[in-house]
């Protein structure tokens, strides 16, 4: 099955749903590896979470390796910054 293109427009018309669209891909890429696309979209959900910055934080530096640490942190605080 192929994903629906159009799957935003059903999203928002289907009730009082807030969609929020976020461009993992793309935020990674100007972060510095598309790698990191998935901590994007972990930052965009965290603001609807009740964990603060540093819990979320302290999850990603016991489950990256220490030289990805950085860079991890700069894709989550971009997905913050997409997801309020």
């Amino acid at each position: 099955m192929s994903y629906p293109f159009d799957a935003v427009d059903r999203l928002r018309s289907s009730g009082d749903r807030r969609v929020i669209v976020v461009d993992g891909n793309g935020i990674a890429a100007k972060v510095g590896d598309l790698k990191v696309a998935g901590i994007v979209l972990v930052g965009a959900l965290s603001t609807h979470l009740p964990f603060d910055v540093a819990t979320w934080q302290a999850a990603i530096v016991r489950n990256v390796p220490p030289k990805w640490k950085d860079l991890n942190f700069a894709a989550f605080a971009a997905g913050r910054e997409v997801g309020v």
